[in-house]
C-alpha cells in the first residue's frame, strides 16, 4: 500500500490523494491486482516532510528502510481555504523508564508524614474525622 496524488484529469490541476494497494505478492513493476482509494480530493497543493531525531530536523525525503520517522508533517492546499491544513501524525512514542515497585515497610510506611491511622487525611484533619473539615486557629479567631 502506497500514499499517492493523482491529477483529476490531463487539462486540470487539481489533485486527488489516495492509497494505491496492490497484494504483496505482485511483481514489482506490474499493475495487477491494483486499487485505487480516493481520500481527498479537490487538493491544489500538498507537501510531507519527516522528522529525523537523529538530525533534530524535518527532511523532504526518508530514506531509512530499517527506521520510522517519529513524526511525519503533512501540508494541504484547498481551493476552499486561504491557509493550508497542517497535521502532524507521531508514529513512534519516546518509552518512560519503568520504575520498579518496592513494597512498604516499617521504615517507609509513612512517606507524607500524616498521622497514624490517617491515611491521605489532610493537615489540620482529625483520625477518621472529615478530611475537608477546615478547623478554626486555635486563638478563637471566627472561621
Amino acid at each position: 500500500m502506497g500514499f499517492r496524488t493523482r491529477c483529476v484529469g490531463a487539462a486540470d490541476s487539481r489533485l486527488i490523494i489516495g492509497f494505491l494497494r496492490k497484494p504483496a505478492d505482485t511483481a514489482e513493476g506490474s499493475t495487477e491486482g491494483q486499487s485505487w482509494v480516493p481520500v481527498l480530493d479537490d487538493v491544489r497543493s500538498l507537501q510531507i516532510r519527516y522528522f529525523d531525531p537523529r538530525l533534530n530536523a524535518w527532511v523532504d525525503k526518508w530514506t531509512d528502510n530499517t527506521l520510522l520517522p517519529r513524526l511525519i508533517r503533512l501540508v494541504v492546499g484547498r481551493p476552499d481555504r486561504t491557509e493550508p491544513l497542517e497535521a502532524i501524525i507521531a508514529l513512534g512514542r519516546t518509552p518512560l523508564p519503568i520504575m520498579p515497585i518496592t513494597p512498604l515497610t516499617n521504615a517507609n510506611a509513612n512517606p507524607g508524614g500524616n498521622p497514624a491511622g490517617n491515611p491521605g487525611g489532610a493537615p489540620g484533619s482529625t483520625p477518621g474525622g472529615n478530611p475537608g473539615k477546615i478547623t478554626s486557629p486555635p486563638s478563637g479567631g471566627k472561621p
